[in-house]
């Protein structure tokens, strides 16, 4: 797509993709009427409220847009988190703090054995469980969170490595 734009102390002060427009926006702004009329096939785009080449800006739109996918990156590992996991058909947390809590736990249950235990599910109702389901459930929270925390470094190195934003567009963030 041609566009022709005026240049005013090297920057572009007026573009558009019609010259016959532009001609006549002239006609409205006579500080530029004595400029010339430039033609290129760079695209160009309004940034910080200055028209600017596309190609000029590259590497900045470029951080930004990784920058934007962290953050998504963020977001998407917090929900999974929140979702929580479901063993024995109930639903328990699965976040840090129930790694914790688990993690105590397993400490207590070494030093003072138990047969069963009451725990609260995800939406905080007791739950009696076995000292062998105990640990099944703390094994299943941390291979969970480890596999969260393993894929969020694998999308973060993808980021890191994207070249384009063709690149970024093709992370796809599941967990």
């Amino acid at each position: 797509m041609t566009n022709y734009y005026i240049e005013k102390d090297n920057k572009i002060v007026l573009f558009d993709t019609n010259k016959k427009r532009i001609q006549t926006t002239l006609k409205f702004m006579p500080q530029y009427q004595n400029l010339e009329i430039k033609e290129t096939n760079k695209e160009i785009i309004m940034r910080n409220n200055t028209f600017v080449f596309v190609e000029s800006i590259q590497d900045e739109l470029l951080q930004e847009a990784k920058e934007t996918k962290i953050a998504q990156i963020n977001l998407a590992k917090e929900e999974a988190f929140k979702q929580g996991i479901i063993y024995n058909n109930e639903h328990f947390d699965c976040d840090d703090r129930a790694q914790d809590r688990t993690g105590n736990r397993l400490i207590l249950m070494q030093a003072m054995p138990v047969e069963t235990l009451e725990w609260l599910d995800f939406d905080y109702k007791s739950v009696t469980l076995s000292a062998n389901q105990f640990y099944e459930l703390c094994t299943a929270i941390f291979e969970r969170i480890q596999e969260i925390e393993f894929k969020t470094g694998e999308f973060l190195d993808a980021v890191s490595n994207a070249a384009t934003q063709e690149d970024l567009d093709n992370i796809v963030i599941e967990y």
